[in-house]
């Protein structure tokens, strides 16, 4: 299972405000300073957020959210080399199945 441009998206998917960024910025996911893109667009969603220190429970109330908003980017395997997604959700939704 795989996230593009990183794990980190698939956590970005359990806070709506993923749509509020813009999706090439996103994919490029670009260091700004110490921090990559995506890992501060994480600490702004959730404060604190560290990514050497994940707190799963954190994330957990909004699995269902993360699942959903998942499909509104690329979730086949074959074509995540290059674009913006993850099928994570898709794993998940089998387990807890």
């Amino acid at each position: 299972f795989v996230s593009t441009p990183t794990f980190e998206f698939w956590l970005i998917l359990h806070n709506d405000e993923v749509f509020l960024h813009d999706q090439k910025e996103l994919l490029e996911n670009k260091r700004q300073g110490q921090k990559r893109y995506l890992e501060q667009a994480l600490t702004q969603a959730y404060s604190g957020y560290r990514k050497e220190r994940i707190h799963f429970e954190r994330f957990l109330p909004d699995i269902r959210k993360a699942i959903q908003n998942e499909k509104c980017f690329c979730e086949d395997v074959n074509h995540l080399i290059d674009m913006l997604g993850t099928n994570v959700g898709v794993l998940i939704n089998e387990m807890m199945q």
